[in-house]
């Protein structure tokens, strides 16, 4: 209402300072330092000389006003780059010890034959060495391999993506640090019915293994995986061949030969060849 009615009175003398000193007072409650600031000049313009101090002091007031709100913009500026710097922050260091549990994990898991839950922690371990680098997480090369090769294993076992597990034990295998990948790639093209690649992966992880018994076991865990003992990993492979040989017939064909019409005839009694 005060605002209409200043500017009211501007409208009607536009030569009286009082308005404009008025409209200048308006203004800066409303926070329009630039507005008020332009009225008060306009009254320092029309004011009489014993009144000129007031007009000035306001002129001050205005000034400080404005020095305050910018100090406060800055200070706002420099906060929200301070919030944007942290967002774009790496995320904290995960320790150590929380690394060496997720192992823990992974190989309970895989052990007890819960390969859903082994391949999730695969996931969350290799995503922290992904982050944090391996010797942030105390890790080395043999824990970074053993991951893969778990991480593959429960691909194949839960039918995830068995191509790209298959590629990443062929990684493992050029190492020569994992006897076991061998086993891994037969379990894995025999998931995919290709027999003959099954079999000689299989066979040439048996003649490896024979020759130089050696298993993985991770330097940060307790316990070693069970198909990566000798003894274990030899039956394993083992009945992985015997899964890559032809079924036996479960039909028996017999050939009779026929003394008046000279010509082989099958028996078709068997429900094959009916």
């Amino acid at each position: 209402e005060a605002y209409c009615d200043n500017k009211r009175a501007l409208l009607l003398d536009r030569s009286s300072y009082k308005n404009y000193y008025q409209a200048a007072k308006l203004y800066i409650e409303f926070g329009q330092f630039d507005k008020a600031e332009e009225m008060n000049k306009l009254a320092l313009r029309f004011v009489k000389d014993h009144r000129r101090e007031h007009i000035l002091k306001q002129a001050q007031e205005i000034d400080e006003a404005k020095k305050k709100m910018s100090n406060a913009r800055l200070g706002d500026m420099l906060s929200s780059k301070k919030e944007k710097g942290k967002e774009n922050e790496p995320p904290e260091v995960v320790p150590a010890d929380e690394f060496h549990n997720v192992l823990q994990h992974i190989i309970e898991a895989y052990n007890s034959s819960r390969y859903n839950k082994s391949l999730n922690f695969c996931n969350t371990a290799l995503s922290l060495i992904s982050l944090n680098g391996l010797e942030i997480n105390r890790a080395n090369k043999d824990d970074l391999l053993m991951l893969n090769y778990v991480h593959a294993m429960s691909s194949i076992y839960t039918s995830l993506n068995i191509p790209s597990a298959i590629e990443r034990l062929k990684c493992i295998k050029e190492t020569d640090r994992c006897i076991a990948a061998y086993y891994g790639l037969g379990v894995g093209y025999l998931m995919l019915l290709s027999f003959n690649e099954a079999q000689n992966y299989l066979t040439c992880g048996l003649d490896i293994l024979r020759n130089e018994s050696k298993y993985a076991i991770w330097p940060m865990a307790l316990q070693s995986l069970n198909e990566t003992e000798p003894n274990h990993l030899d039956k394993l492979i083992n009945e992985k061949l015997k899964e890559c040989l032809p079924p036996k017939p479960d039909g028996v064909c017999r050939y009779h030969v026929d003394q008046d019409k000279k010509s082989i005839e099958i028996y078709k009694q068997a429900p094959d060849y009916k």
